[in-house]
C-alpha cells in the first residue's frame, strides 16, 4: 500500500481523536452526576440482629450511636421502652444521622433530611 492510499487522512485521524477525547471528558464529567441520581444498591442483610444490651442505660426517648461492623448503628429507646436499632448511615449522602428526641425523628445533618423512627 502506498502512502497516498492510506485508509484515513491525517485530518480524519485528528477529528476522530478529538471526538474520542471529548466523549471521554464528557463521560467523566457526567458519571458522578448520574451516580448521584441513581439509588444505591443496598445489601439485603438480615432482617433481625440480636444485640447484647450490656451497659446500655438509655433513658426513654433517647438515641445512641454504636459501632456495627465497619459502619455506625443507631439505637433508640422509645417512650414506651421499646428498643429500635437502625443503620446510622443516611442513604442520600452517607452521613451519620442522629435521633432528635424533641421531634421523635432521625435527622441527617448533611442535607437536613428527617425520617420517622421506623426508618
Amino acid at each position: 500500500m502506498k502512502l497516498n492510499e492510506s485508509l484515513m487522512t491525517r485530518r480524519q485521524f485528528i477529528q476522530g481523536w478529538m471526538v474520542s477525547m471529548a466523549s471521554l471528558f464528557a463521560g467523566s464529567m457526567f458519571y458522578p452526576f448520574f451516580r448521584f441520581l441513581t439509588p444505591r444498591d443496598m445489601d439485603a442483610g438480615p432482617a433481625e440482629v440480636k444485640l447484647p444490651l450490656v451497659d446500655c442505660n438509655l433513658a426513654p426517648n433517647t438515641g445512641k450511636i454504636f459501632p456495627f461492623g465497619r459502619k455506625p448503628g443507631l439505637l433508640i429507646k422509645t417512650d414506651a421502652g421499646e428498643w429500635i436499632a437502625l443503620s446510622a448511615i443516611c442513604t442520600h449522602f452517607e452521613c451519620t444521622v442522629h435521633y432528635d428526641s424533641g421531634t421523635h425523628e432521625i435527622v441527617c445533618p448533611c442535607h437536613k433530611g428527617f425520617y420517622d423512627i421506623q426508618g
